[in-house]
């Protein structure tokens, strides 16, 4: 399988061409040397799922899939760069604001499981053991020290 071809949308999230080479495993080994850097995504196997040339050539391997190359590249570039709010902000404070992104997230969950039940309620489809349980929830987390 080799010739061009052309990729428009990946799953509708960014509306971007793709254009490249695909170039079966077995002839990567007949192709010139690179003297540079090129990048190299395998894939699960070892072998080269995706590798991209200095000069913007990609050669994709057999077994190509765009959503593992995708999330390898950016597992990548997770690991090597370092993370903005961290270099911004330190990282203790980053702590702090993950924690409190996080307690403001199960305060969002309660208050519409709370919103569910009282549409059961109205309805009369439930009984006061329920009401209870989620109150107790409820209470646990607002009587629960926020962060320092």
């Amino acid at each position: 399988m080799s010739g061009a071809f052309n990729v428009g949308e990946s799953r509708g999230i960014v509306p971007t061409a793709l254009v490249g080479d695909v170039v079966p495993l077995s002839a990567l080994s007949a192709m010139k040397p690179i003297t540079s850097y090129s990048l190299v995504i395998p894939d699960d196997n070892g072998r080269p799922m995706l590798t991209v040339h200095p000069d913007g050539r990609m050669v994709f391997g057999e077994n190509y899939a765009p959503d593992k190359a995708a999330g390898a590249f950016w597992e990548a570039v997770k690991r090597f760069a370092p993370d903005p709010s961290v270099q911004e902000f330190g990282a203790p404070l980053k702590a702090r604001i993950d924690k409190e992104l996080a307690r403001g997230e199960k305060a969002e969950a309660l208050l519409r499981k709370a919103l569910a039940m009282y549409e059961d309620v109205v309805e009369g489809r439930i009984d006061g053991h329920a009401i209870g349980m989620l109150a107790g929830e409820i209470r646990g987390f607002v009587n629960t020290p926020e962060a320092s």
